[in-house]
């Protein structure tokens, strides 16, 4: 690509983004985009991810869902169960069994498709590494400690599992808000010193990504509020910033475990908090409240059918698994919808049953 091509490319992408920032205030009204919407939105992103190189914004993704978890939690021990009588056993109690019985009904599903996939993934070199194989599999917490997990995406929970145990503390020791300030700023620049001599275990735990929960926290807290114009760039410079990739091909094929990707992604989980700022506060109706709970049930059970799909497109060119992909999407979502409206409300029948417990 010449040097003329390459900046004729990257003028028009920036022509196109103030087209779309100059008649985004008509536009951006017009626009029934919910929480439980933009939820699932960021879980269909991770799908993307898993299955294709193209898509390398899936940590981005996994950050804001942090950041939400933190504004949506702490709202919710804040509002919901510091009146009740014993606020944090029904706090961890609601939060674990929102999470866990679902969870553990996948790995339930995925074990099967996973051994007739691959039996040799449940074999481990020793008796220690096979206990804690099942142990951190079965019980959730771990497994982005020790790596070793049947549903990946499950990572992801473990470190919200134990942000959840942490959450309680935070608030009966951090007394100000701007004690959390303070903690927010001090959990980064440990963040970052975590990541840069690589320090074990801690970067495996939620200390090394508790400055996203503390986001949420602090969007909470201090009720952040943007103007339209501010949510609009928001999103604008995170879908500008993504273009760019597409336009320097280079930078369209990196590692997504690189350096770059890394602090690429934590830069579009920044640029986006105004945006998500705004989107908490919008009006959720019933079909809003149904995809953002979808979106968990997406979140894992794509992991299930991802194994037979990975292994039929295995040897395909990148054009057939372009006509597959939607095909996968298409039974992920069907998938999940089989699953969130036949099974999962006995989950919440038993997850009522426990909160109802003196």
């Amino acid at each position: 690509m010449t040097i003329s091509v390459l900046k004729n490319k990257v003028l028009s992408e920036f022509k196109l983004l103030y087209l779309l920032f100059k008649n985004s205030k008509t536009l951006l009204p017009n626009i029934k985009f919910g929480p439980g919407g933009f939820r699932l939105l960021l879980s269909l992103t991770v799908v993307c991810y898993h299955i294709t190189s193209f898509v390398f914004i899936g940590h981005f993704a996994v950050y804001s869902f942090f950041i939400l978890s933190g504004f949506w939690v702490s709202k919710m021990f804040q509002e919901k169960y510091l009146p009740q009588q014993n606020p944090v056993r029904t706090y961890l109690i609601s939060r674990f069994l929102r999470i866990y019985p679902l969870y553990l009904f996948l790995l339930l599903l995925a074990l099967p498709v996973l051994y007739y996939e691959d039996a040799g993934f449940f074999q481990q070199e020793s008796i220690w590494d096979y206990s804690l194989f099942w142990l951190t599999n079965l019980g959730l917490l771990g497994q982005h400690l020790f790596g070793q997990s049947i549903l990946v995406p499950a990572w992801s929970l473990d470190l919200e599992v134990q942000f959840y145990v942490l959450l309680p503390l935070l608030f009966y020791v951090l007394k100000q808000k701007k004690h959390f300030v303070y903690l927010f700023i001090v959990s980064s620049v440990a963040a970052l010193l975590i990541y840069w001599f690589e320090v074990p275990f801690l970067n495996r735990t939620v200390l090394y990504f508790l400055p996203f929960f503390l986001l949420g926290i602090l969007m909470y807290l201090f009720d952040w509020k943007f103007s339209q114009s501010v949510v609009r760039l928001s999103w604008l410079i995170t879908l500008g910033i993504v273009l760019l990739h597409y336009v320097f091909p280079a930078n369209t094929v990196q590692d997504k475990n690189s350096l770059y990707n890394e602090w690429l992604n934590c830069v579009l989980a920044v640029s986006i908090i105004p945006f998500i700022a705004h989107n908490v506060k919008q009006k959720s109706d019933a079909i809003d409240q149904t995809l953002g709970s979808l979106s968990y049930t997406v979140y894992l059970f794509h992991w299930v059918l991802i194994w037979p799909y990975g292994d039929y497109v295995e040897d395909m060119s990148t054009l057939q698994k372009m006509v597959y992909a939607p095909i996968y999407l298409i039974l992920v979502v069907l998938g999940s919808s089989l699953i969130y409206f036949y099974v999962e409300p006995f989950f919440s029948k038993w997850r009522a049953y426990f909160l109802g417990m003196p």
